[in-house]
């Protein structure tokens, strides 16, 4: 059996489980795999570089978030800045 051929054996249950195909789009997905493309460089160990980039990404969002002194306001309209941690 050729590929095509089991793909479209699998066509009726992917009706059932995401509807008919007019009401669905792939173009979420495509946007996710073209970010995934852009983390990678070079052909050899594609899973440790996006798992790289990825750490990199939210190591410095933490510290961001650390180093930016982000204000809370309190539910009595007091403002309070949250402490840094050294």
């Amino acid at each position: 059996m050729s590929l095509n051929v089991h793909s479209i054996l699998h066509v009726p249950q992917s009706l059932k489980y995401h509807g008919p195909l007019n009401q669905s789009s792939c173009f979420p997905y495509e946007s996710a795999l073209g970010e995934l493309r852009k983390m990678v460089h070079s052909p050899h160990n594609i899973g440790v570089q996006v798992y790289f980039f990825i750490f990199l990404f939210f190591y410095f969002l933490f510290f961001y978030f650390i180093f930016s002194k982000p204000h809370i306001k309190h539910r009595y309209g007091k403002e309070k800045t949250l402490p840094i941690y050294k």
